[in-house]
């Protein structure tokens, strides 16, 4: 059965069964969401739990500084570590130094890092197809087909006067 079936459709079926990132480790359905919240805006890729989030932005208005998590990386990192992580959306390619921070839940250290709010990345977000990110042994691509105006919404707040 499997050798009627043309190569290029095997493989795409492998992968779809092998990974869906639009749905979490547990089954949940993955999307991104914008919002505000005790004075905090804030942009993410994940679940209704915070266990499924992969990636959050996170910023207060006026301060032009964006937090960024990302929530799992790799048993190759340990936690309390400098790192930098490599964010990429179409052309724009961005590198962040930050630390990993210990992640009991997940088993594996999480990613933590602030960026300018101007950074290049927010507006490539709007236009691409997926996030891929890279700390280091740890790579994962994020669908950024829902994430219409959220992007750009979220450096809107960023901006923002607070007074």
């Amino acid at each position: 059965m499997v050798s009627s079936i043309k190569p290029s459709l095997l493989a795409a079926l492998i992968l779809l069964a092998v990974t869906d990132a639009s749905h979490s480790q547990s089954g949940e359905k993955l999307t991104w969401t914008f919002g505000e919240q005790d004075g905090m805006a804030y942009l993410a890729y994940g679940g209704e739990s915070p266990e499924a989030t992969v990636i959050s932005f996170s910023c207060k208005p006026s301060y032009k500084k964006v937090k960024i998590i990302i929530s799992e990386t790799s048993e190759a990192l340990k936690p309390n570590r400098a790192v930098a992580a490599t964010l990429a959306a179409g052309t724009t390619k961005i590198t962040v130094n930050g630390n990993t921070i210990p992640n009991e839940d997940a088993g594996v250290p999480s990613f933590e890092a602030v960026l300018s709010a101007s950074t290049p990345l927010f507006p490539a977000l709007a236009v691409s197809a997926k996030l891929s990110i890279v700390v280091g042994p740890h790579k994962q691509d994020v669908p950024l087909q829902m994430i219409g105006r959220k992007a750009v919404d979220f450096v809107k707040q960023c901006a923002k006067s607070d007074r």
